[in-house]
């Protein structure tokens, strides 16, 4: 059971005050065998048992507090590299955050100095107390055994040194003549060190270290008979939302080759965005379907030619056509060889690229491990903690090996398929050369044309054309276009990168600024379409103001987490439209996605 530590300490003392006050005729305490017996000394025990509680609770709170500043370090380290690779307005966001968390880790480097102090004061404090619960303890055990209590009891209270009694005066045994005067006990002294540790103990427990609140910011309905309001949590976003500009699914696999937008660049409806590294594969299919093209219309021209006075002039036809084709087939293998040089060329980039990534994850991860090392040696971190950041580096390492291992492979693997892709390519010549040479065998043995030779060879000119058609079609696939016009907001994936789930980048009509307020399904019967809602945000001075637009019409869980710590994150909500007005969605235009505390006024329009 908790006891009010300077409550019943001043009780205690008044107690043992009394005794002073009431001497018998002889001039000697009645009360005193009454009061420092056992029984006032459980009460000095169960002071301080409390004592001790009330320790292990600063001590508690300063393991927290430590343990929040190292999740602080981390967080501040991630923030400045991401902010190394910022870009625009991505990078303005970040300074912004990394100052906020700056002021949160000083705070916590406050609060843990401050604690600590105070957990040294109240440990010293403790010592005394109990030295002096220890003499209080003796003068029983003395007082039981010399049931005479003779005033001249010499006592000895060398234990009690500055600083807590430099200020006392011991007085000296009475003499017979001053015997009817107050009888002044040793155990007097030690009342005066009780009174002066109740004042410590008093100062203690009504400092702020006992009255630590965390303060939120509760999202509720506030409301009064004048004004009446609803406040919810909410985040910046730009008007339709932030739309994830990728490739089609198809094309899996495939790398960016180039990109053609920054961050924070604007863009119109179909400009292009990105260009795939399958384009070059792509424009060689076209030519290779344009060539077939030309081959049909050939062959069909060939059958139209007619009768056997110009079977010389058809098979010269044929001829042409063969080495037409032979041309076709050789341009086709040789763009087929230079996409696979191409290939060869980019995915060695990409690896290099990312081996040198790892290299240096690999030096931020030795130069953690080494850190931690050096605070496990200073105790401010457990051995847990230490490996697990030096588990990083190990771990950083096999993935450098095995980004080296696939380099190899890949350089490997490629290199093969050139060399069999020029193989073919000979192989081709020599075929068609042959192919040539029959068609010349030929020339006096062509036959009377005829309809269905006509109809064949229109088919396949027919045919030929579509594959154009299509090939042209996939030939701008390799071609990412803005759906809309935007602005860009994050990039995903850069040169070389294999195309994401994620997108390639993420675009938004950031003209126009949003914010979604997510507000409790016990509330939402208060919006109204039209009403007015104060925005506020953390990095900026400035309040926000805006307008109710749309509605929800889907109850969904809560997805952004305020500060408070015992708030209920399964919390239902309605998502809530609110539009900027123009000067204030220009102010926060490069902030999408910044959480912001949201305040919608439901008081009545004035009639």
């Amino acid at each position: 059971m908790n006891r009010n530590i300077p409550q019943d300490l001043n009780q205690e003392l008044e107690s043992l005050l009394a005794l002073e006050t009431n001497p018998n005729q002889d001039g000697v305490l009645q009360k005193e065998e009454t009061f420092l017996d056992e029984g006032f000394l459980e009460n000095i025990e169960g002071l301080v048992n409390n004592f001790e509680d009330n320790l292990e609770q600063i001590k508690q709170t300063i393991s927290h507090l430590e343990q929040e500043l190292i999740t602080e370090y981390e967080t501040i380290r991630d923030l400045e590299a991401k902010q190394n690779n910022a870009r625009g307005s991505q990078g303005v966001f970040l300074d912004t955050q990394l100052a906020v968390e700056e002021q949160k880790k000083e705070m916590l480097e406050s609060m843990l100095l401050e604690q600590r102090r105070n957990l040294d004061k109240q440990e010293a404090f403790l010592s005394n107390f109990c030295q002096i619960q220890q003499h209080l303890t003796q003068i029983v055990a003395d007082n039981s055994q010399d049931s005479t209590n003779t005033p001249d009891t010499q006592w000895d209270n060398s234990y009690l040194e500055q600083p807590l009694l430099e200020d006392l005066e011991i007085p000296s045994t009475p003499t017979p003549e001053e015997k009817p005067q107050k009888v002044r006990k040793p155990w007097i002294i030690v009342l005066s060190c009780l009174g002066l540790l109740t004042t410590g103990a008093i100062v203690f427990y009504n400092s702020s270290f006992f009255r630590q609140q965390f303060l939120t910011a509760p999202v509720s309905v506030e409301e009064t008979p004048q004004n009446r309001s609803v406040s919810a949590l909410g985040y910046l976003e730009p008007q339709g939302e932030v739309i994830k500009v990728s490739a089609p699914a198809f094309v899996e696999g495939t790398r960016v080759e180039n990109l053609l937008v920054k961050l924070g660049d604007r863009v119109k409806k179909g400009q292009v965005i990105a260009i795939l590294d399958n384009r070059e594969r792509l424009q060689a299919a076209l030519e290779q379907a344009k060539t077939q093209v030309f081959v049909a219309q050939s062959r069909l021209d060939q059958v139209l030619a007619g009768s056997k006075s110009g079977d010389i002039k058809a098979q010269d036809a044929k001829f042409q056509r063969t080495s037409a084709e032979l041309e076709g087939q050789i341009r086709v293998q040789k763009a087929a060889i230079a996409n696979l040089e191409a290939q060869l060329s980019g995915e060695k980039l990409a690896q290099e690229a990312q081996i040198e990534r790892i290299k240096a994850e690999l030096n931020n991860a030795s130069q953690d491990c080494a850190r931690y090392e050096s605070l496990y040696q200073d105790g401010a971190v457990s051995v847990q903690q230490r490996d697990h950041v030096c588990l990083e580096q190990q771990t950083t390492e096999k993935s450098l090996r095995e980004a080296r291992a696939n380099l190899t492979r890949i350089v490997s693997t490629l290199t093969k398929q050139i060399e069999e892709a020029k193989a073919n390519l000979e192989r081709t010549v020599v075929t068609l050369q042959q192919q040539i040479d029959e068609d010349k065998a030929r020339l006096n043995s062509v036959e009377e044309v005829r309809s269905v030779d006509v109809k064949v060879a229109q088919a396949e000119l027919q045919a030929a054309k579509s594959a154009v058609q299509k090939a042209q079609a996939d030939l701008n696939l390799a071609y990412v276009h803005a759906p809309k016009d935007g602005q860009i907001l994050d990039i995903q994936v850069w040169p070389g990168e294999l195309v994401k789930n994620e997108g390639i980048v993420e675009l938004g009509q950031t003209d126009q600024m949003y914010v979604t307020a997510e507000v409790y399904e016990t509330d939402i019967n208060q919006i109204r379409a039209g009403q007015k809602a104060i925005i506020k945000c953390d990095g900026i001075v400035k309040d926000l103001q805006g307008t109710v637009e749309e509605i929800g019409l889907q109850i969904k869980k809560k997805d952004i987490l305020g500060t408070d710590p015992v708030a209920d994150t399964d919390s239902r909500i309605v998502n809530v439209k609110i539009r900027l007005n123009p000067e204030d969605s220009k102010l926060v235009s490069n902030f999408t996605n910044f959480q912001v505390h949201v305040v919608i006024n439901t008081s009545p329009s004035p009639k």
